[in-house]
């Protein structure tokens, strides 16, 4: 495809402001070194693509520094803005389709009582992201609403049987706007793209 493909590592945490900023210095890091030290010509288009927290770390990103404009597309699989507590349900959802857990796994009444007590423990803690669900929304809406430029490189990807998508959620930040944002509908569900990645690395 002549083509080379960046991946970004990051560490998870509460803290997705610090996060994004990391994980963008680091795009940056590594688009340079590919300038400078690979000889890749600085006008080639490049696309970011992030899946669930990948693309909310994208979306801080660019409404932080700009960055978007730099880019030729932007790709947000699965798009995810729930709060902490709701991501007990994406650790459950992924234990049930790795079918981890052995006799403990899924199936196992005490399996799905761990996971809401866990998730009864983080709600009476008060342990939240940030931003937060609704100052992530805020975000969306201040620094994406009446950019179409911005709104135009953005494809997301959404799946049919995703419980943990907030693709909705992120159109409904933006009014007319969100028009020039188009969704492709896939078949499978939040952790089809994490499966696919498993799979391969345990063959």
């Amino acid at each position: 495809m002549n083509a080379a493909v960046v991946a970004i590592p990051y560490e998870v945490g509460l803290d997705h402001f610090g996060i994004a900023q990391r994980s963008v210095k680091r795009m940056q890091n590594a688009l340079k070194e590919c300038e400078d030290s690979r000889g890749y010509a600085s006008q080639l288009p490049k696309y970011a693509i992030g899946h669930s927290l990948g693309a909310k770390l994208h979306s801080i990103g660019i409404a932080a520094t700009g960055i978007g404009d730099e880019l030729a597309g932007l790709g947000f699989v699965s798009y995810n803005n729930f709060g902490f507590a709701e991501t007990i349900s994406m650790a459950r959802s992924f234990a049930k389709e790795m079918e981890v857990g052995g006799s403990f796994g899924p199936g196992n009444p005490a399996f799905d009582t761990l996971f809401d007590l866990a998730g009864m423990a983080v709600s009476a803690v008060g342990l939240e992201f940030t931003p937060s669900p609704m100052d992530m929304d805020k975000i969306l809406r201040t620094k994406f609403d009446g950019d179409e430029e911005v709104l135009k490189k953005i494809r997301m990807f959404s799946f049919d049987d995703d419980d943990l998508d907030s693709t909705k959620r992120f159109l409904d930040c933006f009014e007319e706007s969100a028009g020039v944002t188009q969704v492709s509908h896939l078949p499978g569900t939040h952790l089809t793209v994490s499966t696919v990645q498993y799979q391969y690395v345990m063959m």
